[in-house]
């Protein structure tokens, strides 16, 4: 009688087999995870219900066993997912709060005051109106002329400091394009004519400055401004930004430069003065022209591939309702960060902070559902009447033949680098600026423990302790400076 022998396997094989698994069941647990806690949020933000009264009653029909359909999600969840959407959903929510706080209090003055023409009016748009054009802490008006808006741009990027530069081979100065004419902010184009581009420095690799020549080729009649971190700081710092409270006291929990940083400066640059902004990858096809943004538009984007409206380009005029909400968001959600070590950026301050104001805008279309509000290739109407459009012919689909934009086009490319050495073009831009990638800059900071590992909230409360203590402490520096205290990453 012969017998099978059992197969066995290593110590070594088991442990590969048992990892591999576990990471295939987390990566499945976190896709629904993301999929149900966001479409839950969708519906309790966008509802026109009380947010957390609607919250709590999908808690309890999830608590019941029941099967409850969203948006994008059609699921049965269990005690332990229940928990998660609960804290997750309840604790976004907050900022929904903030916003009805605001307008609540807009609606009083209006009550008290009456509108423009001496009459109560408790509709939402004038709501929306009291908001984002007649806010007393707003004292910029878009209307100035089309030449002075260019100039005061000019100089906030240091446009005249720059026309002498002259950068070391093999990187290339760019200077500001301005284009004056009468209608750069005028009633026939309501989006300014103007681009915003923002890096490190205006000494840029060869192959940057071969993308913004693109773009003067594309945009002919554009001014364009070249925003370095000098003019991105000048920005941040140089307003009080009342209309945002608390901006600054939140500004002290981003101790991670880079894309926290021009996340949020974007915002404030296109609330405050509208144009075009695009990351300086993304290269204009020749589908995309002046006449692709319509000119009776307040806001135009493209959609990601999550079918969010794109944060690597966003065209709106100034005071737009979108980047007033947005900025709501960014400012709630930093002081709600629970470790500034490793702040989670898309949620804080990158794409998902552009949907939710984008979202709140046009909340009045969620009677249709969440399909209507992120609808593609149509002019949507929201707040006080001012119009989106949301193209489906972004980068990402390349297989359409009048794609507008590409992202990193060329970028596989293998070009020289040197007489002996060939790299491809994406490493030679990394080489010759040297700026690094977000998640290379994180990594860093982890392992340098350069940043805090504590809450946004506890960070302050260490901060004013120390303030109380005296200036002496808050020295900064690579040198004796005080570790709990970490000097900014540049």
């Amino acid at each position: 009688m012969t017998t099978k022998n059992k197969r066995t396997f290593s110590p070594f094989k088991v442990f590969l087999i048992s990892g591999f698994s576990f990471f295939v069941g987390f990566t499945v647990c976190l896709v629904l995870y993301g999929s149900i806690s966001g479409s839950v949020y969708d519906d309790a933000v966008l509802s026109n219900e009380d947010p957390l009264t609607y919250i709590d009653s999908i808690i309890m029909k999830l608590e019941n066993g029941m099967v409850i359909s969203s948006s994008t999600s059609n699921t049965r969840m269990s005690s332990n997912t229940i928990n998660h959407v609960q804290s997750s959903a309840k604790h976004q929510v907050d900022c929904q709060q903030w916003h009805q706080e605001r307008n609540l209090n807009n609606q009083k003055e209006d009550d008290l005051h009456g509108d423009d023409d001496g009459n109560k009016n408790d509709s939402v748009s004038s709501i929306g109106r009291r908001s984002f054009e007649h806010n007393d802490h707003v004292d910029y008006d878009i209307h100035h002329s089309g030449n002075q808006i260019l100039e005061e741009l000019d100089a906030l990027s240091d446009g005249p400091d720059a026309l002498n530069l002259v950068c070391p081979y093999p990187l290339v100065p760019f200077q500001n394009r301005i284009v004056k004419s009468n209608d750069t902010i005028s009633t026939e184009r309501i989006i300014p004519k103007v681009l915003h581009v923002s890096m490190k420095s205006r000494c840029l690799p060869r192959d940057l400055a071969r993308i913004m020549d693109r773009w003067k080729l594309r945009f002919p009649n554009y001014s364009i401004f070249f925003h370095d971190d000098n003019a991105v700081q000048r920005l941040i710092t140089g307003e009080e930004w009342p209309e945002f409270p608390g901006f600054h006291r939140a500004m002290k929990c981003v101790l991670l430069k880079g894309a926290m940083v021009i996340d949020i400066w974007r915002v404030l640059l296109l609330w405050k003065y509208g144009g075009v902004y695009t990351d300086i990858d993304n290269w204009p096809e020749d589908a995309f022209t002046e006449d692709v943004i319509p000119a009776n538009l307040t806001a135009f984007f493209f959609s990601d591939p999550n079918n969010r409206p794109s944060q690597w380009f966003m065209a709106l005029e100034p005071r737009h309702p979108i980047m007033y909400e947005s900025m709501l968001h960014v400012l709630h959600h930093i002081f709600e960060m629970s470790n500034l070590r490793q702040p989670q950026l898309v949620q804080v301050t990158g794409p998902f902070a552009i949907r939710m104001g984008y979202a709140v805008f046009l909340s009045r279309l969620r009677k249709d559902g969440m399909e209507a509000v992120f609808q593609n290739d149509k002019v949507l109407a929201g707040t006080a009447g001012k119009t989106v459009y949301k193209s489906s012919n972004g980068y990402y689909q390349r297989r359409l033949k009048n794609t507008f934009i590409t992202l990193k086009k060329g970028y596989d490319d293998i070009v020289p680098w040197n007489r002996t050495l060939n790299v491809t073009r994406n490493e030679r831009i990394v080489m010759e600026s040297g700026v690094l990638h977000w998640h290379t800059l994180r990594k860093q900071v982890l392992k340098s423990k350069s940043v805090p590992k504590v809450s946004c909230k506890d960070y302050l409360k260490m901060l004013d302790e120390k303030q109380q203590k005296g200036p002496s402490i808050f020295a900064t520096g690579t040198k004796g400076t005080n570790k709990s205290m970490p000097a900014l990453l540049s």
